[in-house]
């Protein structure tokens, strides 16, 4: 008795259609697991493409100082920066512009809106050299007059207490300073990963103006130094490394990035929790090629009576063997094509709903489809020897 591939694949289907049930909660399992690892690395992407995307204003000629524990970016540390350390930096031949930025707490209230929490930096002088390019209305010039002062809002916050696009002239209160909205930031997306990629939801006012509201209780979390010459990159990062450190009396209590520093960092962070992550997510795999297994151990028993006559009407070993490793492959594929489309299902789904997004590379549909091919082949072939080893006559005995 002979039977080609065509063949052999039909019987899988027939097998398979005639335990429905079952075969369609093993494809379920196989499903799962694949489309939890494509969308684990989508996710991790897309994350990895957010922070790129939102530290890209900065520029290829900006510098960032920040604090960190024992030079690690990575590693933030609870002590901050200083005024004196920007002012040192601003002295330097290399230096054009220092923007310090620190962080002021404190509740925002507007007429006819609710008090509301959000991020307010105050920043340096020459906050419009760096952040300029950003501000969609308006502008960031204006002086503090004493008894009001002037801040550049982020989209959100626009919507949020003023309820337009564009409140240019509209006042707010933040710790009992009066201040007038006078620029609004453009849309430039939010990542938690990133320090300036919340500009959406934050507030921006003058240096001066935070160190009076906090009575000069103003902590720099990062100093941002645009320099002359972008070929000079690497001099000007040495120099300014050596000159905070001096004034940090030799403690390496801070980080000094280059442009792609920052992002690289958040790069290898993301792909190692990615990678871990998509590991766990493997092990759903795992559990859908037992399933594959189990399906197949209970086919071989059931099935008795059809090996045995099929062995003795003259089918060999090997067309035995063939036939369930066939039927485990058909699960197995199934599932692997079927997790690949609920992943780009998703995919265009929360694209639909949301901004975020997270590509799909064509490498990790193939290996997962690959993996499945493997998991069909690995699983189904302990129950195909099996079956292929039977005695006829046994096998009818015990049908």
């Amino acid at each position: 008795m002979s039977m080609g591939s065509k063949g052999h694949f039909k019987l899988a289907v027939s097998n398979l259609r005639h335990n429905r049930m079952r075969s369609l909660l093993t494809i379920l399992g196989i499903t799962i697991g694949i489309t939890s690892i494509i969308l684990v690395i989508a996710i991790g992407e897309g994350i990895k493409r957010q922070v790129q995307t939102n530290n890209a204003f900065l520029g290829n000629d900006i510098i960032t100082v920040q604090p960190s524990q024992s030079g690690n970016p990575l590693q933030p540390s609870l002590t901050a920066l200083t005024q004196t350390d920007a002012q040192a930096i601003a002295k330097l031949g290399q230096v054009s512009t220092v923007v310090p930025l620190a962080a002021v707490s404190g509740t925002v209230s507007a007429p006819d809106s609710k008090p509301m929490e959000t991020m307010v930096i105050a920043a340096g002088d020459d906050v419009g050299d760096i952040f300029g390019p950003l501000v969609e209305y308006g502008d960031f010039s204006g002086a503090d007059t004493g008894e009001s002062s002037v801040a550049v809002i982020g989209t959100t916050v626009a919507a949020r207490i003023f309820g337009e696009q564009v409140p240019l002239g509209r006042e707010f209160r933040l710790r009992g300073q009066h201040f007038i909205v006078q620029g609004v930031l453009k849309d430039v997306g939010a990542s938690t990963l990133s320090p300036a990629a919340n500009l959406n939801n934050a507030i921006i006012i003058p240096f001066k103006t935070g160190q009076k509201i906090t009575n000069a209780n103003l902590p720099v979390y990062q100093i941002l130094v645009r320099i002359k010459d972008r070929e000079q990159m690497a001099n000007a990062v040495a120099a300014i490394n050596d000159t905070v450190l001096a004034k940090h009396g030799n403690q390496a209590d801070f980080t000094v990035l280059g442009p792609g520093d920052s992002a690289s960092g958040n790069d290898k962070t993301i792909t190692t929790i990615t990678y871990a992550i998509a590991a766990i997510a493997a092990i759903s795999l795992l559990v859908g090629g037992i399933g594959v297994m189990n399906v197949m151990w209970v086919s071989v028993t059931e099935r008795m009576q059809e090996i045995g006559i099929r062995k003795a009407v003259g089918a060999t070993n090997r067309q035995i063997l063939t036939q369930f490793i066939v039927e485990a492959t058909v699960v197995s594929v199934a599932g692997g094509v079927a997790g690949v489309a609920v992943a780009y299902a998703i995919e265009g789904i929360v694209l639909l709903f949301s901004d975020f997004k997270m590509p799909i590379s064509w490498p990790v549909p193939l290996i997962a489809f690959f993996v499945t091919l493997v998991l069909g082949l690995l699983f189904g072939t302990a129950p195909a020897l099996k079956a292929s080893r039977k005695d006829p006559i046994e096998a009818l005995r015990n049908a």
